[in-house]
């Protein structure tokens, strides 16, 4: 029994492993996906930015409504339009939570603020049950859920791209958080990028 725990394990880990690889989606809403490159710090990260920029010389981000692009033949077809919605609530609230009371999220793009626009094109949907069992069997939730999107960023005075870039967050099998909610791991990847825009703002990563 210890040693079928051990080796259910160690598949789990194997699959993280894969999971950081950049995400192949191309869904068309960039413009140019051959000039995105593999961050060297990120492995699921595919990014580009225009010579000069410098998340720093934005005060603020206005961000437009999320929106969805997602492939019929995952788990993500499946989504009701209203959970889809309940999604785009949640990285609205987030962001307002995260970069709200900090005076660094704008009501309209204008001279100083930065223009995101971001689409979600896949979204990896947590079995609640499964990870309740293997949670008794193994400690660890094993059906891992996240999700993928496609972000562009306009200077909000000129309308000037510049920056864009693919990303994927997916769950670890020792990430409890989000295992016993269908989508607790596809908001836990919305939270997780809220953060890092804020970040980014403050520090030109």
């Amino acid at each position: 029994m210890e040693t079928a725990r051990l080796f259910l394990l160690a598949c789990a880990l194997t699959v993280s492993a894969c999971a950081t690889q950049p995400p192949e989606t191309r869904s068309g809403f960039l413009t140019d996906y051959d000039q995105l490159k593999p961050d060297p710090e990120d492995q699921s990260l595919l990014w580009w930015e225009s010579e000069g920029f410098d998340w720093t010389n934005y005060k603020a981000v206005f961000a437009e409504p999320l929106s969805f692009n997602l492939p019929a033949d995952s788990t993500s077809g499946a989504i009701m339009e209203a959970d889809l919605q309940n999604l785009s609530n949640f990285f609205q609230e987030t962001l307002v939570e995260q970069l709200g009371t900090a005076n660094r999220l704008a009501s309209a793009p204008e001279a100083g603020v930065l223009r995101a626009s971001i689409m979600v094109t896949d979204i990896n949907v947590a079995s609640p049950a499964l990870n309740a069992l293997s949670t008794v069997l193994l400690l660890v939730p094993l059906d891992r859920g996240g999700a993928s999107i496609e972000m562009a960023f306009y200077d909000g005075a000129t309308g000037e791209l510049v920056a864009m870039g693919i990303d994927r967050k997916t769950s670890q099998p020792i990430d409890f958080a989000g295992g016993f909610q269908r989508y607790g791991y596809a908001r836990q990847a919305l939270r997780e990028w809220t953060e890092e825009l804020d970040s980014a703002l403050q520090t030109n990563p």
